[in-house]
C-alpha cells in the first residue's frame, strides 16, 4: 500500500512540475524595463489588437512601442500622475458622442479589433496619462507662430487659388493576410457594381465592413490636401465629383471610394483653418519634445529584450 502511495504521489509531483515549466514557457518574460516586466502573454494581447498587416510588417516594433508605453507609465507615477476611471469613462463617451457612435457599434469595433473591454480602457487609459503627462512637461515650452501656420497652409494647399477640400464615402472590404485574394475579388465586384450606377448607398449597407461609415451611408466627411493616407489621395484627387473609383488597398483593407462634392479654397480660407493648423503644429511640437524624452529617459534606463 505504501509503495502504490509513493508511486502516485511522484506521478502527481511530475504532473504538477510540467504544469508549471509549460506555465513558465507561455507567459516566459520578454523584456525587462527597470523594475517591471512585459511577458510574453503581454506581448500577444498587444499583438492582437492590432491590425494584422502591421503585425506581419514589424514585431520588434510593437514590442518596442509596449516598451515606451512601460517608461510612460513609469514616469507618470514617478510625478504622481494618475487616470481614475471615471476621466476614461468621461473621455470614452465624450469620443462616442463626437463620432455619433452607440454602445452597440463601439462594441463592434472592439471585437473586430480582437480587444476586450478591459485592454480597451487600459489602452485609452494610458493614452489619457501620456496626454496628462505631456501636459505637466511642456506646458509653456511651446510656441506656434503666425508664419509657422502659413508656411503649413501652403504646404497643403500651395496656391490659394487652387486648393481644395474634397468629401467623400466609401464601402470598405477588411481582410486577413489569408484571405487578401478573396477580398479583393469581393471589392472589384463590389467596385463594378458601384461604377455601373448601383446604388451606392445600398452597397455600403451590404458590404461594407467599416462600423464608422456604414451608418452614414458610407461618408467619412471632407478631407484637406494630406489628411488622406497617400494611396486614398492619389485616387481621390484624379476622381470627378459623383464618380466611384477603387478598389484601392490600405492597412484597413480595400477602399471602393466615391468624391461626393469638392470646394475650391480661396484667400480667406487661411483664417478658417488658421485653429486646426495651429493645432496640427502644436501636436508634431508635442510629439516631437515627448519623442526626445522618452529617448533620454531610455538612455538611463535598465531595458533588456528577452523576446
Amino acid at each position: 500500500m505504501l509503495k502504490i502511495r509513493m508511486t502516485m504521489l511522484m506521478a502527481l509531483l511530475t504532473l504538477f512540475s510540467g504544469l508549471s515549466y509549460a506555465t513558465e514557457v507561455i507567459d516566459r518574460i520578454v523584456a525587462i524595463v527597470n523594475d517591471d516586466i512585459i511577458t510574453l502573454s503581454d506581448f500577444n494581447k498587444y499583438i492582437v489588437s492590432l491590425p494584422k498587416q502591421t503585425v506581419e510588417i514589424n514585431k520588434d516594433q510593437a514590442l518596442n512601442d509596449l516598451v515606451e508605453q512601460m517608461i510612460l507609465t513609469q514616469e507618470a507615477a514617478k510625478l504622481g500622475i494618475t487616470v481614475t476611471d471615471a476621466e476614461i469613462d468621461r473621455s470614452i463617451e465624450n469620443v462616442k458622442g463626437r463620432l455619433d457612435m452607440s454602445d452597440e457599434q463601439m462594441n463592434e469595433m472592439l471585437n473586430k479589433q480582437n480587444l476586450t473591454t478591459e485592454q480597451f480602457r487600459n489602452q485609452w487609459r494610458l493614452q489619457i496619462l501620456s496626454g496628462k503627462l505631456v501636459s505637466t512637461l511642456v506646458k509653456g515650452r511651446i510656441a506656434v507662430t503666425d508664419e509657422e501656420i502659413k508656411d503649413l497652409y501652403k504646404q497643403y494647399y500651395g496656391e490659394i487659388e487652387n486648393a481644395d477640400e474634397v468629401e467623400i464615402a466609401h464601402i470598405l472590404i477588411s481582410f486577413d493576410a489569408s484571405e487578401e485574394q478573396q477580398a479583393l475579388q469581393k471589392a472589384n465586384k463590389v467596385a463594378e457594381l458601384a461604377k455601373s450606377g448601383s446604388n451606392f448607398s445600398k452597397l455600403v449597407s451590404e458590404y461594407s465592413d467599416d462600423t464608422f461609415s456604414k451608418d452614414k451611408e458610407g461618408v467619412l466627411g471632407y478631407f484637406n490636401k494630406g489628411e488622406l493616407v497617400s494611396e486614398l489621395e492619389d485616387v481621390v484627387s484624379v476622381t470627378e465629383v459623383g464618380k466611384t473609383s477603387g478598389p484601392v488597398k490600405t492597412i484597413s483593407g480595400f477602399h471602393i471610394i466615391k468624391v461626393l462634392d469638392r470646394n475650391t479654397l480661396d484667400e480667406s480660407s487661411l483664417d478658417q483653418y488658421r485653429e486646426q493648423l495651429r493645432q496640427e503644429i502644436y501636436k508634431q511640437k508635442v510629439t516631437e519634445e515627448l519623442e526626445k524624452y522618452i529617448a533620454g529617459i531610455r538612455e538611463n534606463a535598465y531595458i533588456e529584450i528577452k523576446l
